[in-house]
């Protein structure tokens, strides 16, 4: 059973999934088309998360929300994270400034010079660092983070994004020892969107088709 903290961090979670859900719908950050993710999978849907940095309000309001999920899912102590490039590097930085709590960063590619280095910031041997990105889809780039990590000596046990596609990150991340955080799930988001009447009937009758079709999202909810 849930404990009274749980259960009140629970109700939380959920004014937070309907608060960064009404977000993405007034800056238009969801497109309804055809779109071809990083993970190269197709989509109907796409969320550009990218243009966060545009409006500062709002990120400072999206640094509060990762830093409840840290608070209250992984420990309310100083943590250290990692920002996973790109988009989750203004995201994590952002969260480490308004929490104060030490930043590293991942490169794209190592360095050509120097020490030809993948992690960028100071991490100590057997440090652990929680992992930060916009979202995931099949947790391709939060694996490879955390493979960085690792092998730069850290120790990687949890992440921490905005939305969760439920395409198989979760499961994928869970193999690897790695434990999922999010603000809020992507049917969670839809079904906002739905209540809100912001796409037509049959927009969003062909995104949840393909949530159903595609998703772990009943693995999660079980």
């Amino acid at each position: 059973m849930y404990n009274l903290q749980e259960r009140l961090w629970a109700e939380k979670k959920k004014i937070l999934s309907k608060e960064l859900a009404m977000l993405l719908i007034r800056l238009n950050m969801i497109k309804v088309g055809d779109f071809t993710l990083t993970s190269g999978k197709r989509s109907p849907y796409y969320i550009d998360l990218r243009v966060l940095p545009s409006y500062p309000s709002v990120m400072d309001k999206i640094a509060d929300m990762y830093i409840e999920v840290i608070r209250n899912e992984i420990s309310d102590k100083q943590v250290k994270l990692a920002a996973v490039p790109t988009a989750g590097l203004p995201l994590a930085t952002a969260v480490s400034l308004k929490a104060k709590l030490p930043l590293i960063y991942v490169r794209e590619t190592p360095k050509l010079h120097g020490h030809m280095k993948l992690i960028e910031g100071i991490l100590e041997q057997g440090e652990e660092a929680v992992l930060l990105d916009d979202l995931v889809t099949t947790g391709g780039s939060l694996l490879r983070a955390a493979e960085a990590v690792r092998n730069s000596g850290g120790c990687v046990k949890h992440a921490v994004v905005l939305i969760d596609r439920e395409e198989g990150g979760f499961g994928n991340l869970a193999q690897a020892g790695i434990a999922l955080h999010y603000i809020t799930k992507i049917m969670d988001v839809f079904e906002w969107i739905g209540e809100a009447s912001v796409l037509s009937k049959g927009e969003l009758k062909r995104i949840i088709e393909y949530l159903e079709g595609h998703g772990e999202g009943e693995l999660q909810r079980a």
